[in-house]
């Protein structure tokens, strides 16, 4: 369990989503308490599982807010080529 003693303060949105891709990217077992804090805060107990669910949650939220903003084409474009990529995949 993280306990945390430093105060990061609010995060911006671009910050959490740093620290967010970090902890996916290298898993929270490798990430810095500070890091982790900057994606938890205000929490200040957390258990590293607690940060990597919280990274993969942020992430897939913002990625699908994102998405939805964009044209149609472009969803449709990212789903046919993830299938073809699939596809050669096997």
């Amino acid at each position: 369990m993280n306990k945390i003693i430093l105060d990061v303060g609010e995060q911006t949105f671009e910050q959490k989503t740093v620290a967010a891709t970090f902890i996916a990217s290298f898993g929270a077992a490798n990430t810095g308490i500070r890091t982790k804090a900057q994606l938890m805060h205000p929490l200040r107990k957390f258990s590293d599982d607690d940060a990597q669910r919280e990274a993969g949650r942020f992430l897939g939220n913002a990625l699908v807010a994102l998405l939805q903003e964009q044209p149609r084409q472009v969803t449709d474009k990212l789903l046919k080529d993830q299938a073809e990529s699939v596809l050669f995949a096997e």
